[in-house]
């Protein structure tokens, strides 16, 4: 199941969005410096905070929902994670090395070395590394920002859409940079789709975890193997 979050991430594509999101408000965050917003819009993410992440961010409602998508997938990773735990006990098993994976790599670590981030600022654009000692991480996908209306904010599509090899777009026509804009754009809306759907699987698995539905860890990893599979 989590196979399809580190296929979204190695091709550079980097929930419960709907009725759980729009109940939450957006807490106050920092967007005078590109630094200070990508801070605002990790932070929020890690802690599944859809909101906030979309207050410090730009984009089309389209994009906006890959915000909820991804916020929503920490925090029913993280949920389920808990839930887990608080289960069966502080025990090693398979499905917390796989979870506590994600949520490291995707979440955890991104959020605690931002403060370390290199930032790159023109004017009006900027970009933001994470990196770990001197080397930028090969997990964490680059943060581009964008000033809007004098306030600095993660601009979604440069972001998140992959970009063609470069000898290939400078013979583009701009027919078909605009078709490959779009192609990238359902790929991307697919990818976070899906991640929404493997977060519901999580949040329900989490909930039968916490009624005691299930009386070993390996019960719970076939459950959500099981239910992972039927919604791809």
């Amino acid at each position: 199941m989590l196979r399809s979050l580190r296929i979204l991430f190695a091709s550079a594509v980097v929930a419960m969005s709907g009725a759980c999101a729009s109940m939450q408000k957006a807490k106050p965050v920092d967007l005078t410096s590109p630094k200070s917003a990508a801070t605002a819009y990790v932070k929020a993410i890690r802690a599944g905070d859809a909101p906030t992440a979309r207050a410090a961010a730009t984009g089309t409602g389209q994009e906006m929902d890959w915000v909820d998508g991804w916020a929503g997938f920490a925090h029913a990773t993280r949920d389920l994670n808990n839930a887990i735990y608080t289960r069966f006990g502080k025990v090693t098993h398979q499905i917390h090395a796989e979870l506590e994976k994600t949520l490291w790599e995707q979440f955890d670590r991104p959020a605690a070395q931002i403060d370390d981030a290199d930032v790159q600022a023109a004017e009006n654009e900027a970009r933001i590394t994470i990196v770990h000692g001197t080397v930028a991480s090969r997990d964490a996908t680059p943060l581009l920002l964008k000033k809007v209306n004098g306030l600095w904010k993660i601009d979604l599509e440069r972001t998140y859409l992959p970009e063609p090899p470069r000898n290939q777009l400078l013979v583009m026509t701009a027919g078909q940079r605009a078709q490959y804009k779009a192609k990238m754009i359902k790929e991307v809306s697919d990818a976070f789709h899906l991640l929404q759907k493997e977060a519901s699987v999580m949040e329900g698995l989490a909930g039968d975890v916490k009624s005691g539905r299930f009386k070993t860890m390996d019960a719970v990893l076939k459950a959500l193997n099981e239910r992972a599979s039927a919604v791809r």
